[in-house]
C-alpha cells in the first residue's frame, strides 16, 4: 500500500510542479497590478519559486529527495513566499494576494494531501505561516483578518477537516482508493499462489527423495545379490547394473535437495558422477587417473538430465574399467559447455582405445548410448587415436520454471 500511496503523491507532485512553474512567472503581472511598489522586491521571489518547481520536476527523475521530503520542501517554500507577500503588501491589497494564497493552498489539499503526515504538516506550516503574518507583518491584526485573513482562516480549517475525512476513508479518493483495493486482492492472489507453490515444492521435493531412497534400495539388493554370485563375468553386469542404478538416484538426490525441481546443474552433476565411479570399481583409484574438467554452469531439464547421465555413466565406467589396464597411468578429460543452441559434452580419455576390429561392434553399453541420444536428439562422433573421444551435441532445452 505505501507504494501505491508514494507512487500517486510522486506524481502528483511532478504534474502540480509543471503547473507551478509558469505561473510563478505568470503572477509577476498580478505584482504589477495589486503591488506595484513591491513589483521589484518581489521579482526575485517569483523567479526563485520557479526555479524550484523546475528542481522538483527534475528531482522527479534524478531523485535526489524522496518524494515526500521534496513534497515537505514545496510546502514550507511556497508557504514562506506566500506570507512574505502578505506582509509586504499595502492593505488594500490584502484581499488579492489572501485569496491567491487560499488558491494555493486548495491546490495543494487537492493534489498533494493524501496522508496523515500530510495533513500534520500542511497544518503546521500554514499556522507558522499566518503567525508570522501577523507578528512580523506590516498590518495590525483587524486589518489582516478584515481583508482576506477571515476567509484565508475558513478555507485552511475546511481543508484541514476534509483532509482528515479524506485520510478516514469518508470523503474518498476514488481512484487511490480503487488502486489500493486492487493492490489488497492482488496481495491476497499472491500469498495464495505462493502457499500453493511452496505445498507444491515440497510435494516434488519428497517425491525425488523417495524415488531417490527407491533406487537406492534397487542398488543396494543389486550390492547384495553379488555376494551369492560366484561368476565373475554376472558380477560384472550386475556391478554395471547398480552403478546405472546410482546414477539415475544422484539426479534425484541434486534435485530433492536443491530449490529448482525442473532442472539440474549438469557440471556439478558430471563432477561428481566421475568421481563417484572411480571409487566405486576395484583397484580404479589406484591406476593414478588424472581428471581434467572444464565444466561450464548449464542448467538441464529433467527430461534430459536422466539420459545425460546415463551416457556419462555408461562412457566413464567403460573408461575406468577398460581404458588403463595393468595399473596404466592415464588422464580423462570432461568439457561441457554452449556451443550456439546446443549443449557440447565432450568425454576422452588417453587411454588404449578400441581394438580397429571390434570398434563398430554393438554392446550393450554402445546400443544403450545410441538409444539415449536418440531420445534426447542429439548427436554422437566416436574416434580412437589411441584412447577415445565421444563428442556429443545435445539440443538446449530451456527449463520449466
Amino acid at each position: 500500500m505505501n507504494t501505491i500511496i508514494q507512487d500517486r503523491a510522486e506524481k502528483h507532485l511532478f504534474y502540480l510542479c509543471i503547473a507551478a512553474a509558469p505561473l510563478w512567472l505568470a503572477w509577476i503581472l498580478f505584482d504589477y497590478w495589486f503591488a506595484p511598489e513591491a513589483f521589484y522586491p518581489f521579482l526575485l521571489t517569483r523567479f526563485a519559486g520557479s526555479l524550484i518547481s523546475l528542481l522538483l520536476i527534475l528531482n522527479h527523475y534524478r531523485q535526489w529527495l524522496t518524494v515526500f521530503v521534496a513534497q515537505g520542501l514545496m510546502f514550507a517554500i511556497y508557504n514562506a513566499i506566500l506570507a512574505y507577500y502578505i506582509s509586504s503588501v499595502p492593505a488594500e491589497a490584502l484581499t488579492p494576494y489572501f485569496n491567491g494564497y487560499m488558491m494555493v493552498i486548495i491546490a495543494m489539499y487537492m493534489v498533494l494531501i493524501i496522508r496523515l503526515v500530510d495533513i500534520f504538516w500542511f497544518t503546521v506550516l500554514t499556522t507558522l505561516a499566518f503567525l508570522g503574518i501577523i507578528t512580523w507583518g506590516d498590518h495590525d491584526f483587524t486589518t489582516i483578518m478584515g481583508n482576506g485573513g477571515f476567509s484565508f482562516l475558513t478555507i485552511v480549517v475546511l481543508m484541514i477537516f476534509f483532509s482528515l475525512l479524506k485520510w478516514r476513508g469518508i470523503l474518498r479518493d476514488v481512484s487511490l482508493a480503487a488502486e489500493i483495493e486492487k493492490a489488497r486482492e492482488t496481495e491476497e492472489l499472491n500469498k495464495t499462489l505462493a502457499l500453493a507453490n511452496q505445498e507444491k515444492e515440497t510435494l516434488l521435493q519428497e517425491i525425488h527423495h523417495r524415488v531417490k531412497n527407491n533406487l537406492q534400495l534397487v542398488s543396494s539388493m543389486l550390492n547384495l545379490q553379488k555376494a551369492y554370485v560366484t561368476d565373475e563375468s554376472i558380477k560384472a553386469i550386475l556391478q554395471d547394473s547398480q552403478q546405472r542404478v546410482t546414477s539415475m538416484s544422484r539426479i534425484h538426490e541434486t534435485l530433492y535437495q536443491s530449490k529448482n525441481f525442473s532442472s539440474i546443474n549438469i557440471a556439478a552433476y558430471l563432477k561428481k558422477l566421475v568421481h563417484e565411479i572411480i571409487e566405486l570399481y576395484p583397484n580404479a583409484d589406484q591406476k593414478s587417473i588424472e581428471l581434467s574438467l572444464e565444466l561450464e554452469d548449464i542448467h538441464i531439464n529433467i527430461n534430459d538430465a536422466i539420459p545425460i547421465g546415463l551416457i556419462a555413466n555408461e562412457i566413464l565406467t567403460n573408461v575406468v574399467k577398460h581404458a588403463f589396464p595393468d595399473e596404466l597411468e592415464g588422464r580423462i578429460h570432461i568439457s561441457v559447455k554452449t556451443a550456439g543452441d546446443d549443449i557440447e559434452l565432450i568425454i576422452s580419455d588417453n587411454g588404449v582405445g578400441f581394438d580397429p576390429n571390434t570398434i563398430h561392434n554393438e554392446t550393450l553399453g554402445r546400443e544403450l548410448i545410441a538409444t539415449l541420444i536418440d531420445q534426447i536428439d542429439g548427436t554422437l562422433q566416436l574416434s580412437t587415436h589411441p584412447g577415445v573421444t565421444y563428442h556429443m551435441r545435445i539440443p538446449k532445452k530451456m527449463p520449466r520454471q
